[in-house]
């Protein structure tokens, strides 16, 4: 089992050249996008905090 495992890999992981990766995202670009989304989050907290300060 785990040889045929080993086998899919590539396949699973690799795109053709010609066609590329479009859209797929791998466990790399999930984290960057959430800890983007976490910062923009934040930085409009505070901006939120700020206009309510005086």
């Amino acid at each position: 089992m785990r040889e045929k495992v080993v086998q899919y890999i590539p396949k699973l992981v690799y795109a053709k050249p010609e066609k590329g990766l479009n859209n797929v995202k791998d466990a790399f670009d999930i984290t960057i996008d959430g800890v983007l989304k976490r910062i923009k989050e934040q930085e409009q907290s505070n901006e939120n905090d700020d206009i309510h300060t005086y």
